[in-house]
């Protein structure tokens, strides 16, 4: 959907088509295709505008969220503004249609450059970017939409101390309640390009951070020691991760004792047995020189 596009002649434009990756046949014959809106005759059409920029989530429900970026009002303009946070885009994937939403609460500033990601109730939470000043940091940070409510609902969470520096361009990914970034760009940075990661905990709202090391840093990574890095990594996640490794542990030594007991048993039956026919053999050997001895 949208994003930025280049002419042969080296002029870029703005977008608003949609295309999708049909792989309902095999790899081999997968095709790309534009999707069409049909026309209806009660209802007039939504088309949203020229769009880039921004982020898309999908929801379970089957319809994708778009929020912020930048857009025009055609192709060629390039006087684009950014989006209102609180206008938002929605395309259903089952319909082929699109709906507005005008959401509700205190909506966060407009920006690009910021990311989303969907929560395991159905939240967005979307964090950083700039504004139209790429070295200006939009605000709040830390924002959610709440696609629960109709119409959707924005809030600003209270976030604990350590929050990173404010960063854009990035990337974002949400794994068991934690919200984990990695790399973009410091937005208040000349030479603001990271390679730190930072892991928000959902429950609490507490960050915490990494930073990952490299014998041979790419010279677009200078200015790191400024990154804040000795936080340790969450808490939860430690905790849980001790808690696969103890149990292992503790089941494999479990596993052992019961394994050397069985085999302790095995080999005291098999020397009981060896003496029982050793003495058996004793016994014959003497039985038969008694024998002899009285023939």
């Amino acid at each position: 959907m949208g994003g930025w596009g280049q002419d042969p002649d080296g002029s870029w434009n703005c977008q608003n088509d949609m295309f999708y990756l049909d792989l309902s046949n095999s790899l081999k014959t997968s095709s790309i295709v534009e999707l069409k809106l049909e026309e209806s005759t009660s209802l007039p059409i939504i088309v949203p505008p020229y769009m880039a920029d921004f982020t898309a989530t999908m929801l379970s429900s089957g319809e994708i969220v778009y929020i912020g970026g930048r857009q025009s009002t055609s192709p060629s303009d390039v006087s684009f503004t950014l989006s209102k946070m609180n206008v938002i885009y929605v395309f259903n994937t089952k319909s082929s249609s699109w709906i507005v939403i005008n959401a509700g609460g205190d909506a966060p500033n407009s920006r690009i450059g910021h990311s989303a990601v969907l929560t395991s109730n159905n939240r967005i939470i979307v964090y950083g970017g700039t504004s139209e000043d790429p070295a200006t940091p939009a605000t709040p940070d830390l924002a959610i939409l709440d696609v629960n409510q109709t119409p959707y609902q924005w809030k600003t969470p209270n976030v604990t101390k350590g929050s990173p520096p404010s960063r854009s361009f990035h990337s974002a990914a949400f794994v068991q309640n934690h919200m984990i970034i990695a790399f973009g760009n410091i937005t208040t940075h000349t030479a603001g390009i990271t390679n730190s990661f930072y892991i928000l905990n959902v429950t609490n709202f507490r960050w915490s951070s990494s930073h990952i090391k490299s014998n041979q840093t790419p010279d677009a990574t200078r200015g790191l020691q400024e990154v804040p890095s000795t936080t340790p990594l969450s808490e939860s996640l430690f905790t849980q991760n001790m808690a696969l490794i103890l149990g292992a542990s503790i089941g494999g030594l479990i596993s052992f004792i019961i394994l050397a007991s069985i085999g302790v048993l095995i080999y005291k039956k098999w020397r009981i047995y060896q003496k029982i026919v050793k003495r058996n053999r004793q016994y014959v050997e003497q039985i038969s020189s008694s024998q002899n001895s009285n023939n």
